[in-house]
């Protein structure tokens, strides 16, 4: 029931819900969430919540249309990354698209209306996953994109994007990896993601990691073949985790050395 003290109101659209992401804040005050609403075929629709009072009520903002895009709003084509707010009128939406244009769409009334915006580097024939931005404060943001260069080209791609001044401009940062699987954002400095060097193979065999921003990256062997299904989670700039298969992998020196974990199933 909404405005009860711990509870919160149910997010409800016109179309079927397929499942929430996680709430994020923009300030104490104002949170925001994507709702998935189903995909098929390269596409999938999208809702916006938003929150102005910590989380007890939730209004709905704008949701995709399978039908049609109407002026200002979200396509249904393409796998969507979810949304990403420096305040609660300003934010981006990314998202996968197979074929067509780079989708990264930015809006400045709260989600009402959106329009697409490029980024340095990657071409309107990018065929490419593009992340929903991380923001750090009123100003400093952080978005990946991965993929290939373009349809008749084929190149890996892969870029991760800062902002200084609030999404105003992006800057790119190489690093060097070839195509990616999804980039771990720790901080405004330090970003973790498994790439490789060269060629096609689909498994993963390099750790590539920036501890300044994407000035340096640093380039490192996995203790073993890794995959872009394979989950990575960093904790800081020397912790991280990642798992293959029933198998958890920690390294505490930002991943030069790894420690396998096994985990046992205890008895009740």
């Amino acid at each position: 029931m909404a405005g009860v003290p711990g509870r919160s109101q149910s997010l409800c659209t016109t179309s079927p819900v397929r499942g929430a992401g996680t709430p994020r804040f923009v300030d104490r005050k104002h949170l925001y969430v994507d709702v998935g609403e189903g995909a098929a075929a390269g596409s999938e629709g999208e809702a916006l919540f938003t929150s102005a009072d910590g989380g007890h009520r939730w209004h709905f903002v704008t949701q995709t249309n399978v039908n049609r895009t109407p002026p200002g709003g979200l396509p249904f084509s393409c796998d969507k990354t979810g949304f990403g707010f420096v305040t609660p009128s300003r934010g981006w939406a990314g998202g996968d698209c197979a074929g067509g244009a780079l989708f990264f769409f930015r809006t400045t009334d709260g989600g009402r209306h959106w329009h697409r915006q490029t980024l340095p580097g990657a071409g309107k024939g990018c065929q490419c996953e593009t992340s929903a931005p991380v923001f750090f404060g009123r100003r400093v943001g952080v978005v990946w994109v991965s993929g290939l260069s373009s349809t008749r080209a084929a190149n890996p791609f892969a870029r991760v994007y800062w902002t200084p001044d609030g999404g105003d401009h992006w800057h790119a940062s190489n690093p060097t990896s070839g195509r990616t699987g999804p980039a771990d954002v720790v901080n405004q400095n330090v970003v973790w993601l498994f790439g490789r060097l060269a060629g096609n193979a689909p498994r993963l065999r390099r750790l590539f990691r920036t501890t300044d921003a994407g000035r340096t990256w640093h380039s490192l062997h996995v203790p073993a073949a890794v995959s872009a299904g394979d989950q990575l989670d960093a904790v800081d700039a020397k912790l991280g985790f990642a798992t293959q298969g029933a198998t958890l992998w920690r390294t505490t020196d930002g991943g030069r050395r790894w420690t396998a974990i096994h985990p046992v199933i205890a008895g009740g």
